[in-house]
């Protein structure tokens, strides 16, 4: 909480700076675990909303929002692929620190973005059968960097605020080793509704696609907020 006694400020001054910060007080003294709860929880709920609005109404808004969520899940991958390279590896290259976060953000950048008109490309039927097969694998790796973010974050705090605990549940090795199972399994039927190619298929694959993609949306914007309060390390 902020601390707003003993800065020379008349009575009417201090309600003043009180009613600015009263928002993020409220926020801090809520609790790191209490946030936490709450964002996980609104997360899934987005999703289940994003979930149920592509089932009833799968037309071109939810074909975009899912060609912009494969991208942002493919973004993402190649970010976290490219960023673990460590530094000594690539100078000897003629990169230097700058240059080379540059190309990990511009090369994330160029795929993601490549990855939305690609899976908008797709869902619209403008493809071969040939391209169509590496398309459907690029948006699915996406999807799974979706469902993987999604789990892995919102699996730590989901037991504690369903009352779920014990050993299996408060094993970060084996939570991460289950959200992989799970995503990978969920990238699988993305692909496989894919190439089936009908009209309940795709409408299926818009239903999966943007539920994960408004929950990894959703969580990631809740980190933001966590880390600007100081949570969320």
């Amino acid at each position: 909480m902020y601390q707003i006694t003993g800065l020379g400020l008349s009575a009417q001054q201090l309600q003043a700076v009180k009613q600015k910060y009263w928002g993020i007080n409220a926020l801090m003294q809520t609790g790191e675990l209490r946030l936490m709860w709450i964002s996980t929880g609104l997360s899934l709920a987005i999703g289940l909303s994003a979930a149920f609005l592509v089932w009833f109404y799968p037309g071109k808004f939810s074909k975009a929002f899912t060609s912009f969520a494969c991208g942002f899940g493919m973004y993402h991958f190649v970010w976290g692929l490219l960023g673990r390279v460590q530094y000594d590896i690539v100078t000897p290259y003629g990169f230097t620190d700058d240059t080379w976060n540059w190309a990990v953000n511009g090369g994330a950048l160029v795929t993601g973005v490549g990855t939305v008109l690609a899976t908008a490309l797709l869902l619209w039927q403008r493809f071969n059968h040939l391209t169509k097969i590496f398309v459907s694998i690029n948006s699915c790796v996406g999807i799974f960097n979706l469902c993987k973010f999604s789990f892995s974050w919102n699996f730590a705090y989901l037991p504690s605020l369903l009352g779920l605990t014990g050993t299996f549940f408060e094993d970060g090795y084996a939570m991460m080793w289950l959200s992989t199972a799970i995503s990978t399994i969920f990238a699988v039927a993305a692909a496989l509704l894919l190439w089936l190619n009908t009209n309940q298929s795709i409408k299926n694959f818009l239903c999966l696609s943007s539920s994960f993609g408004a929950v990894a949306i959703a969580t990631r914007f809740f980190i933001s907020v966590l880390l600007n309060l100081g949570y969320a390390d």
